[in-house]
Order: C-alpha cells, then sequence, then structure tokens
C-alpha cells in the first residue's frame, strides 16, 4: 500500500539542503500549519475557561472565609486575636460546607481576609 501523504523528514531534508519543493509537498506543509494553529487557538480558549474558573472560585473561597471569620467575631473574637491556624481549625470543627466552601481555606487566603478585616 502507498501512501499519498509526503513525509515530513523527506521535506525537512529537502528545504535543509535548498532543493525546491514540489507543490503536494508545500500543500502538506501548509495543511500541518492549519491544524497547528487550530490546536493553538483551542488551547488558548481552555485557558481563557480556566482562569475565568479559578478567579470565580477564589472569589467563593474568600466570601466563605470572610463568613467564617465574621462567625468567630460573633463568638467574641477580634481581627487581632485571629488567627489562620485557628480560622483553620474552627472550619474544620463546624465544618467547610456550613459556609459555602469545599474544604478548609489555605492560610494565605485567610490572612488576607484577615488583614482586610483589620484594615476595615
Amino acid at each position: 500500500m502507498q501512501t499519498t501523504s509526503v513525509s515530513t523528514d523527506v521535506i525537512d531534508r529537502k528545504l535543509l539542503s535548498g532543493r525546491p519543493l514540489a507543490d503536494a509537498e508545500i500543500a502538506h506543509l501548509h495543511s500541518i500549519d492549519a491544524v497547528a494553529q487550530q490546536a493553538k487557538q483551542a488551547a488558548a480558549g481552555r485557558a481563557a475557561g480556566v482562569a475565568e474558573r479559578n478567579v470565580s472560585r477564589g472569589d467563593a473561597v474568600r466570601a466563605g472565609t470572610a463568613k467564617v471569620l465574621l462567625r468567630m467575631i460573633d463568638f467574641g473574637a477580634t481581627p487581632e486575636t485571629l488567627a489562620a491556624a485557628a480560622v483553620q481549625a474552627f472550619v474544620m470543627r463546624n465544618g467547610p460546607e456550613r459556609y459555602g466552601l469545599k474544604r478548609v481555606p489555605y492560610a494565605s487566603i485567610i490572612r488576607e481576609e484577615i488583614k482586610k478585616l483589620k484594615e476595615g
């Protein structure tokens, strides 16, 4: 069985040697380029979608963390006495889903939210 497609290795060798390419070889290079462009556009679309999803998830985590902090303040804590480890322990004891969280937030997010409380 004989294939009609042109091997990319053969084309590469011709290009390196400086020999001219046949029309079928040029068409083959154009088809490879078209497929590569489609893949590049699809990857860019996926990356944009992932970025949007991460932002929305981050907003939800921050909102849940703010709820937890406000609840702890209701129990008598002050923004000055709140610590990330204590907030994480509080969330673990009371269940993250109670505050709209899927899991215990990272300490860095908790520290950012505590800082906002201290400033605001």
